[in-house]
């Protein structure tokens, strides 16, 4: 079996209301709440961190920088793709250097809105004189494609230009103060951007001085930022978020906090692991518990009227095998809950199975529930199974489950010890990364969607990249009624399922809005 080791993650937390290490400043705060705060220390920076030296490897093999230049081109066209407005190539082909000065430089991104007020808006990036003069006349030439009104230069100490429109943000300004270039937007003055160039003065930095040594930090109400934004996502009941990114050797260390304003009750019962159901080695191993009232307070889980939902959950998936992925819910009345839900998928899949000869579930003869007929390569089951020292479970495969080398009882004690642990997940992202890539083709395959561009540039970068990642480790613990903090270590920050989604994300045809797997063509 596979050493799973306990992994510390020793920092400070993000901050929140107040950046770290921040110095007073002698100017009146803009009024209103902060809805986001955004630092980001730049690659430049990252690459003369020596705790940096692995993930910027990674980063920067010959795929890496094809990746980065697609990035670089789907950024710099999002904006007219976001604000409806057709293509204009030459306004997006000024843009894409400064969308490479983001990923390179320093920047810090502040939003501030008073209640019953327009969000205000700013942005600052650390530039030398060569690249803010750049920025100054690119920047323009952006701002009047996309609104249609030519800038006016500001004049001043800071020099720079504003613009004004009639729609809210109505007022976008652009000024140059030390080493920063800001950029602010809101509607009628800004004062917010008035407080960061007074901040920016005495201590030359938008955030103040001492700050930490982390790589990414954010702080974020994610249900007012998305309202800030105007954007049409509903994100009532999301938390506010506070990250914190740096390195540790050849880690990356990820600090999360969550704070939700209602938070289902979570009853964090004795973790019962199906250790008789596995076998190893294990290219990951998943343990969730206390999702009970959430599930059962969810319309779809009601509709299927076959009872009670399970309040734990686990997932495993055995080395170099993708179909061999297996999943685990303790349930006293699993049996008759498998039938009923056998049933339902049965009834509601009926007129696609009687149809397709690729996918489809029948009754099973062995067992009770459902196993899979029509093709050679997976056999997906689900089924009701009880073991002899851990009760009863619904269990589901990708494929037939024959465990012929269990770890002993016991064996996850130690990585699970913690009372308040909800969330625990140990992956060797490296052998995962293939393993989601063949499944998820196949699941698009089956399903009728467009499958992802073998020789997509994030792919390439995830097949060459993928040997280089090491194992990473993710916990979530509930710290208070309403919040909970995510601890991780990891290579690159993300586990494989994340880089995958983030792949689909990055090719979606309709990038920065939706994924390819939805929004692209069908495959011929």
């Amino acid at each position: 079996m596979m050493t799973l080791a306990a992994e510390s993650v020793n920092f400070a937390p993000a901050q929140g209301e107040t950046p770290p290490g921040s110095t007073s400043v002698n100017v009146r705060s803009a009024p209103g709440e902060n809805v986001a705060r955004i630092h980001w220390i730049g690659t430049d920076q990252l690459s003369r961190d020596t705790n940096a030296s692995h993930l910027v490897s990674i980063w920067n093999i010959p795929e890496g920088a094809k990746l980065q230049a697609q990035i670089y081109d789907k950024l710099s066209a999002a904006p007219w793709n976001l604000f409806h407005r057709p293509l204009d190539t030459n306004a997006a082909a000024l843009l894409r250097p400064l969308v490479q000065d983001v990923f390179r430089h320093e920047c810090y991104l502040q939003v501030r809105q008073a209640p019953n007020q327009p969000a205000q808006f700013a942005f600052a990036i650390r530039l030398d004189e060569r690249r803010a003069t750049l920025w100054q006349s690119y920047m323009a030439a952006v701002a009047e494609s996309l609104t249609g009104i030519r800038p006016v230069n500001a004049g001043g100490a800071t020099g720079g230009w504003s613009l004004q429109k009639h729609h809210s943000p109505n007022l976008i300004e652009l000024s140059r103060v030390g080493e920063w270039t800001v950029l602010g937007a809101a509607t009628g003055q800004n004062t917010l951007l008035a407080e960061i160039i007074s901040r920016i003065r005495p201590d030359r930095a938008p955030f103040g001085s001492g700050v930490s040594n982390a790589w990414f930090q954010a702080a974020v109400d994610l249900p007012r930022f998305a309202a800030a934004l105007s954007t049409n996502w509903n994100l009532r009941g999301w938390p506010r978020v506070n990250f914190l990114v740096l390195g540790e050797g050849t880690n990356v260390l990820t600090r999360g906090e969550f704070a939700f304003s209602n938070l289902p009750p979570i009853e964090l019962d004795q973790w019962n692991v199906p250790v008789e159901l596995m076998d190893g080695p294990l290219a990951n191993f998943t343990a969730i518990r206390g999702f009970e009232s959430w599930l059962g307070s969810l319309q779809a889980w009601n509709a299927l009227h076959i009872g009670p939902p399970p309040n734990q959950l686990f997932l495993w998936t055995l080395m170099g095998r993708g179909w061999n992925s297996y999943g685990a819910a303790p349930l006293q009345d699993a049996s008759n809950e498998v039938y009923k839900l056998s049933n339902v998928i049965l009834q509601k899949g009926g007129p696609w199975f009687a149809t397709n000869e690729v996918a489809k579930f029948v009754r099973s003869d062995k067992f009770n529930g459902l196993e899979w007929r029509g093709n050679p390569w997976m056999w997906p089951s689900l089924q009701s199974l009880t073991t002899t020292n851990n009760g009863n479970f619904i269990f589901g495969g990708l494929f037939l489950n024959q465990p012929t080398d269990p770890p002993p009882v016991g064996y996850f004690d130690t990585v699970l010890a913690d009372t308040n642990l909800l969330y625990y997940d140990l992956e060797q992202t490296g052998s995962r990364l293939p393993q989601w890539l063949y499944v998820g083709q196949f699941v698009r395959f089956v399903s009728g969607m467009p499958q992802m561009p073998f020789k997509a540039a994030s792919l390439d970068w995830l097949r060459v990249a993928g040997p280089r990642m090491g194992p990473s480790v993710t916990r979530i613990t509930k710290t208070s009624d309403t919040t909970l903090s995510l601890d991780r270590v990891s290579s690159v920050g993300f586990t494989a399922v994340e880089l995958h989604l983030l792949a689909d994300w990055l090719e979606s045809p309709k990038f920065p809005v939706g994924l390819h797997t939805f929004l692209a063509p069908p495959d011929k």
